[in-house]
């Protein structure tokens, strides 16, 4: 485990144990832990924690063009080397400078946060809070180059996950006790997709408007959705043998689908969770593991797909009750992974760019370099209200980012960084 992932996991230990001191956000936090599950987009170990501390939402980089291939037999991994597709253009830039810029929310809203974006920074997506305690409903925002619009969803814990460069967004809400509907909001107008009974969530949308979404949660198994638009109906994603149950993560421009998808029983790092995509004509293929330290991974977890390239990290037990991450792009076309060295990432462009989470705050990455991601107030000394500044969205270009950060009066705030490139 390297030097900040120890950082971080002892900063979390110290969050669990502050939380029990704060009955305000504890009560966010078990209250809405849960619900938000189905919205992340981060999968595993600190991030997921903090996260859950947070009270954030999770992301997607953009879509994904790929041609799939024939489904692949479970354990087949392929070598970590990069190949010069794939590393060509992520060695010629790094980020330079960024710049903070807090998001325009409703007057009265003490709150706020992103919660997605597009793929070209136009847009980000996300909510503000009517109090700094806990409340179930919210406005949800759509900022075009920062100008808000406010929609109103039903139900609660309501969220926009994604959204495309035309502004059509997709999002959840709970509108049941336990009982999630699905929403599209495009030309001004928000309507429920048609889907089978139950939960069902949307998690992304695509430039040709294909929509992936799931069914279950809870207790439920999820199980992957797809819609060919947002006026058609949800049809059921055929899952490969062996795995009984898959959650959708992204989508790309051409209708392909990129999902984890889970065999039985599969909890944690050493669950055998495997990344899949279906290709627009409906066939299937299970991604191969990467190498880790010589060894096939036991676990590799989908994040954000762009222009061929899955971006996503690999899950290992090391010692006793310990995790090792490593992030990695892999090539649909070439069948390659690129290992990414660079940093420990939440979020990344199919170009190697990488949004991540130190000890030292948010900061983005390229393998050129690395650039840190400036605060609206100094970074605090406690542990909870550090872990608050978060970066939960890159544009594909990564000179866009969007996510949260403390203000003066301890509250989190939807900001947006806007960064220069240097080659």
């Amino acid at each position: 485990m390297v030097d900040h992932e120890e950082r971080i996991s002892a900063t979390l230990r110290a969050v669990s144990d502050d939380l029990r001191a704060r009955p305000t956000l504890l009560a966010e936090v078990r209250t809405g832990a849960l619900r938000r599950q189905r919205r992340r987009r981060v999968a595993g170990g600190a991030a997921i924690a903090a996260a859950a501390v947070l009270v954030a939402s999770a992301v997607a980089a953009g879509g994904l063009r790929s041609v799939a291939g024939p489904e692949r037999p479970l354990g087949t991994h392929v070598s970590t080397s990069p190949s010069p597709t794939a590393s060509r253009s992520a060695e010629v830039a790094a980020p330079g400078t960024c710049r903070i810029d807090r998001l325009p929310v409703p007057e009265g809203h003490p709150r706020s946060l992103v919660t997605g974006g597009d793929p070209t920074g136009r847009f980000l997506v996300g909510r503000a809070y009517g109090s700094t305690g806990f409340v179930a409903r919210h406005p949800l925002l759509i900022w075009d180059d920062g100008v808000p619009t406010r929609v109103d969803m039903p139900g609660d814990d309501e969220a926009f996950d994604d959204i495309t460069s035309t502004g059509m967004a997709v999002g959840s809400a709970f509108t049941g006790r336990d009982t999630q509907s699905a929403f599209v909001y495009r030309d001004g107008k928000l309507t429920r997709l048609r889907a089978p009974a139950g939960s069902v969530q949307a998690r992304a949308v695509a430039e040709n408007g294909t929509i992936v979404g799931n069914l279950g949660g809870g207790s439920e198994p999820y199980q992957p959705l797809v819609w060919s638009g947002p006026d058609g109906e949800a049809q059921f994603l055929p899952l490969p043998d062996g795995f009984p149950e898959g959650e959708t993560v992204d989508v790309d421009d051409d209708g392909t689908v990129l999902a984890k998808v889970s065999v039985a029983g599969s909890r944690g790092p050493d669950g055998g969770d495997h990344a899949h995509v279906w290709a627009p004509d409906g066939s299937g293929r299970l991604l191969p593991m990467p190498e880790v330290g010589g060894k096939p991974a036991q676990t590799f977890w989908p994040i954000s797909i762009h222009d061929g390239v899955v971006f996503g990290r690999a899950a290992r037990p090391i010692g006793s009750g310990g995790v090792s991450f490593d992030s990695f792009l892999f090539n649909l076309r070439t069948g390659t992974y690129t290992p990414l060295t660079h940093a420990f990432g939440l979020v990344g462009t199919s170009e190697g760019w990488i949004v991540g989470q130190e000890w030292d705050g948010p900061f983005v990455a390229a393998p050129g370099g690395r650039a840190p991601l400036p605060m609206l107030v100094p970074l605090s000394e406690d542990p909870v209200t550090r872990l608050m500044n978060m970066a939960v969205h890159i544009s594909a270009d990564g000179t866009v980012i969007g996510g949260q950060a403390v203000d003066d009066k301890s509250q989190i705030q939807a900001v947006r960084w806007r960064c220069t490139k240097v080659v």
